[in-house]
């Protein structure tokens, strides 16, 4: 999967059996790396870079079988993004109780940003584990 931003590629992404998601830089550099955690009653990723965790997503279950939650949080704050709607129709990134992007789906997915630039790259990391989980079910 490439991500392109205003038509120049910015991650190239490769998703490999065994729950594992390598990002890779426009120069095929590795970036950053998603991970399923085993033995969580929730399904867990996460996500580290350098050699370090950066942040730890769960997906929660709903009630309603089309809607869908995941909690991302970035270790180094603290703070918490979720992706919330359903596979269908749009979804939502939120922070603060405040809508922060959308993923679009239309013939291929289109995100919405409108958040701080320190939290544009963990809401790329929650979209893939979105896409993950999606292929998953």
């Amino acid at each position: 999967m490439k991500l392109e931003e205003n038509g120049h590629l910015m991650y190239t992404c490769l998703f490999k059996i065994g729950d594992v998601i390598n990002i890779l830089d426009s120069r095929g550099n590795k970036v950053a790396v998603i991970t399923k955690a085993l033995l969580h009653v929730h399904p867990t990723f996460n996500i580290i870079m350098g050699g370090r965790e950066i942040g730890k997503c769960t997906k929660r279950f709903k009630l309603s079988l089309s809607k869908k939650k995941l909690k991302y949080k970035k270790c180094e704050t603290g703070d918490e993004i979720k992706l919330v709607g359903t596979y269908r129709e749009n979804m939502f990134f939120i922070k603060n109780d405040k809508k922060i992007g959308m993923v679009a789906q239309h013939g291929g997915y289109k995100i919405e940003v409108d958040a701080h630039p320190s939290d544009i790259f963990h809401m790329l990391c929650l979209f893939l584990i979105m896409i993950e989980c999606k292929h998953g079910e």
